[in-house]
């Protein structure tokens, strides 16, 4: 008969018979066995004894994947930090990719350029030509590129990209200000892929600049709001608001109504040193809107007036509206900012406008507990 103990010590797998935790553990510990007795096992205990080692290794197999499971995962899923960081990347991404597409010029990019590259700096805060109006800060901005660049789509394009990738940027910091974890997540995400913006990142107007400057007072208003005293808040928004003004005319819009939002919550709680600190900002404000307007603004009005602003202009706002016409005419351009600006059907476009209204609702509750 062979020498079965000879043959199992010269076995590769004999020191896995020494680690019973191992899948294999019972066939090779079977081997083994049989030549520790120093005999051969008869045929049908051999049967039995290859049964059930494949039982005890099917065991072992079940065993050890069960403690694979209950072992935490290295490649676990993003956390909510990391998952508004992979957002922000996307839109990032999808930003340079529209303007590394430098596309031609379209008709209003090409008017407002030509003033741009034609004229001065100082000509800039003049009359511009082709009707055309832009805040000074941003015409500025525009021309240091062109100096710098060259007259080029992409040196033109320069300055809204990076104020759109501002924005998306800093919208981090707003939706953390107002919503939970989850609903903030999914408004960075709305942000990041939302087509008007990523349009609008590429293109020769003042529009991304009109985004930022309103991200960036409504941070300092929700301050204003929350700190105790407000006054160190309401420094830093006048002087925001003051400045804001010469990047973004929007932002002229958004500082009235910070304004008045601020100056309500004021009375509504009673507190009245708010709302005598409230004057600062307005009146910084003010101030600025006055140079503003005898710098630039008097002499860019005119023409935007005649184009845009005029008695028979589509783009008239109807105020106030005293007929069903001028009411269609509110609820159309309300809605177009969903359905014409986003390429979205009109029922999501009414979905939407019904849900800014209800969160405005849900936030005026909150704000009253």
């Amino acid at each position: 008969m062979p020498d079965r103990r000879r043959w199992c010590d010269r076995t590769p797998l004999e020191g896995a018979c020494r680690s019973p935790n191992r899948v294999g553990e019972a066939s090779v510990g079977l081997a083994c066995t049989t030549c520790r007795t120093g005999r051969l096992l008869p045929p049908g205990e051999a049967w039995t004894a290859r049964l059930r080692g494949v039982i005890d290794s099917g065991v072992a197999v079940a065993n050890n994947a069960a403690r694979a499971l209950r072992t935490p995962s290295r490649l676990s899923l993003p956390t909510s930090a990391q998952a508004v960081w992979i957002v922000v990347a996307v839109g990032i991404l999808l930003r340079l990719a529209r303007y590394l597409v430098d596309r031609p010029l379209w008709i209003d990019e090409s008017m407002l350029s030509l003033n741009v590259t034609s004229k001065s700096f100082s000509a800039l805060l003049g009359t511009l030509d082709f009707q055309q109006g832009s805040p000074p800060a941003f015409l500025i901005g525009e021309k240091l590129a062109v100096e710098v660049f060259g007259r080029s789509e992409y040196a033109l394009r320069l300055l809204p990209l990076i104020l759109g990738i501002a924005s998306l940027l800093l919208f981090r910091r707003v939706a953390a200000a107002f919503l939970s974890r989850r609903p903030a997540l999914l408004a960075i995400g709305l942000f990041a892929v939302f087509e008007p913006l990523i349009y609008y990142s590429a293109e020769v107007k003042q529009y991304s600049g009109d985004v930022l400057a309103t991200l960036i007072l409504l941070l300092l208003a929700h301050a204003a709001l929350v700190e105790r005293p407000p006054s160190g808040a309401y420094v830093r928004l006048a002087a925001a608001g003051a400045a804001a003004m010469w990047f973004s005319h929007a932002s002229l819009l958004v500082l009235a109504a910070i304004g008045t939002v601020l100056a309500a919550s004021a009375a509504q709680r009673r507190q009245r040193r708010a709302l005598a600190l409230l004057a600062l900002p307005c009146s910084a404000w003010l101030a600025s809107f006055a140079v503003l307007e005898l710098v630039t603004l008097r002499r860019q009005v005119g023409g935007l007036q005649r184009s845009i602003v005029g008695e028979h202009s589509p783009y008239a706002l109807p105020f106030p509206p005293t007929s069903a016409a001028d009411a269609r005419w509110l609820a159309s351009n309300v809605s177009w900012i969903f359905r014409g600006m986003a390429g979205w059907p009109t029922v999501l476009a009414v979905a939407a406008v019904l849900l800014c209204a209800l969160g405005a609702w849900t936030c005026l509750r909150r704000a009253d507990r």
